[in-house]
């Protein structure tokens, strides 16, 4: 995962995401993969308006959170070549911008 700490305004609708493409490359034993199912989970004070999967990037559209609490939210991914579960989790920071 390349990034995995943002910040919001608590009043913004936006999108965050998770970049799978160094961890599904593949090398010398295991196969170059692709995402297949990805899911979300968001903790309470944060609300998910929409989720986007392709091949090897996803991402969350969130809402909501209280100023100066960070939260973490987990996607949970299933790849298709080496049928693999994996997980990543981001932290948000909810500041007044």
């Amino acid at each position: 995962m390349a990034q995995n700490s943002f910040t919001k305004d608590p009043h913004s609708i936006e999108w965050f995401g998770v970049d799978w493409t160094e961890r599904l490359q593949g090398d010398g034993v295991f196969a170059a993969d692709s995402i297949v199912s990805s899911d979300w989970t968001v903790p309470d004070g944060l609300a998910e308006a929409d989720a986007m999967s392709m091949t090897k990037v996803v991402g969350v559209k969130l809402s909501g959170g209280v100023v100066g609490t960070t939260y973490k939210v987990t996607n949970w991914i299933v790849t298709a070549v080496n049928g693999e579960t994996l997980d990543g989790t981001i932290e948000i920071t909810v500041e007044d911008k």
